[in-house]
């Protein structure tokens, strides 16, 4: 569950909690503690990146498995969205393509990768190996075997740190990298 909170005198965030069933017309799960890694995520790139490059974690209640960070500003486009709509914008995909490459060289061999929830592969084998490889080889038998021939490898570390929704190219700080 994602929702953003807006209290009077204070600039809006947003509150994530995790929920072992994801909001999808097909039966799909994964593990609650996900949660913490994507704050592990947040937390380890915050010092790497630009200011603002990524969302920053706010607080954390374990109990309810929930984080806060701060959030998109107000005028600022989902990149996603803009593609989808036929809107190209070489600048924008420089940009993200400059930070992903900074979380690439600034993660190479970095200590929080080699233990803990950003070495866990568990959860992204969950939310984007088996609902998508996995499930079109159910689905589809007739490419199975394709399909479970690519023998997919866990990613590599960097991959599992962030999914581009999260970064906000500096050179357009109104454009969000998509939902």
């Amino acid at each position: 569950m994602v929702l953003r909170v807006e209290v009077e005198g204070q600039l809006p965030f947003v509150l994530k909690q995790a929920r072992e069933r994801l909001r999808t017309r097909a039966y799909w799960v994964s593990r609650l503690d996900r949660i913490w890694t994507e704050r592990a995520a947040l937390e380890c790139l915050a010092p790497l990146l630009p200011r603002g490059a990524v969302p920053e974690v706010l607080f954390a209640d374990p109990e309810n498995y929930l984080f806060a960070m701060t959030c998109a500003p107000d005028d600022a486009a989902v990149w996603k969205e803009r593609l989808l709509g036929g809107v190209a914008e070489p600048d924008v995909a420089r940009d993200a393509g400059a930070l992903l490459g900074a979380i690439h060289a600034s993660t190479l061999d970095h200590p929080a990768l080699a233990g803990g929830p950003l070495a866990d592969t568990v959860v992204f084998d969950q939310l984007r190996i088996d609902p998508f490889y996995r499930t079109i080889a159910r689905v589809h038998p007739e490419v199975a075997a394709p399909v479970e021939a690519l023998s997919i490898p866990p990613p590599p570390p960097a991959h599992r740190l962030l999914r581009p929704r999260r970064l906000q190219p500096q050179e357009h700080p109104g454009a969000r990298a998509g939902g």
